[in-house]
């Protein structure tokens, strides 16, 4: 799910499957974010990206309250 905070900021919310979220490769994802942000936020562009585990109390809801509102999610799903 988006953020849109302004038109140069952005707000990434990856809901994962709780089993991915607890893997060891959780550590990876995070360094490849870290990266892909220095090499790309600057004072034109800034991006934050947010993760968190899929679960039955996961309440969209808030999470759109909270101003997330694009929304991506695989066919095969």
């Amino acid at each position: 799910m988006i953020r849109d905070l302004d038109i140069r900021s952005f707000e990434f919310l990856f809901i994962v499957d709780e089993s991915k979220y607890l893997s060891p490769t959780k550590k990876d994802v995070y360094k490849l974010i870290r990266k892909t942000k220095n090499e790309n936020n600057s004072q034109e562009f800034h991006f934050e990206c947010l993760i968190m585990p899929d679960s039955e109390s996961v309440d969209f809801s808030l999470i759109i309250s909270e101003g997330f509102a694009l929304k991506y999610e695989p066919r095969t799903r």
